[in-house]
């Protein structure tokens, strides 16, 4: 079951930006997926995925609206603020604006089993 205290863990540890205290919320092979990962994370190599966010937005951070947990389930709406200071990828230039995302899935019982953005 997932409960709503893991999920608050998961992003404060985002909002630290400390990677080593996301692995361990995860089941040993729970996996991580984004629009930009263009495949599944494994929970040991989320550094990676903390780096290259950090990269273009240098100063974000996660704003919990609210979580709904229920058995091995959890969504969970956010919003994602951090300013654009470098490029997304070749060609797509900064815009030195704010942006934001939004939503997140969670699965798993004995730990996050897939995480989705």
């Amino acid at each position: 079951m997932i409960h709503q205290e893991a999920v608050k863990e998961y992003f404060a540890a985002w909002n630290a930006h400390d990677a080593s205290k996301l692995a361990p919320l995860f089941a040993k092979d729970g996996t991580y997926e984004d629009p930009m990962s263009r495949m599944a994370i494994h929970s040991w190599d989320l550094s990676s995925v903390l780096w290259s966010i950090e990269t273009v937005l240098p100063d974000f951070t996660f704003e919990i609206s609210s979580i709904a947990c229920a058995e091995e389930r959890a969504t969970v709406e956010w919003t994602l603020r951090g300013t654009n200071s470098k490029p997304l990828k070749p060609g797509i230039d900064p815009t030195g604006k704010v942006t934001t995302l939004r939503v997140e899935l969670f699965e798993g019982a004995d730990g996050f089993k897939r995480v989705q953005r």
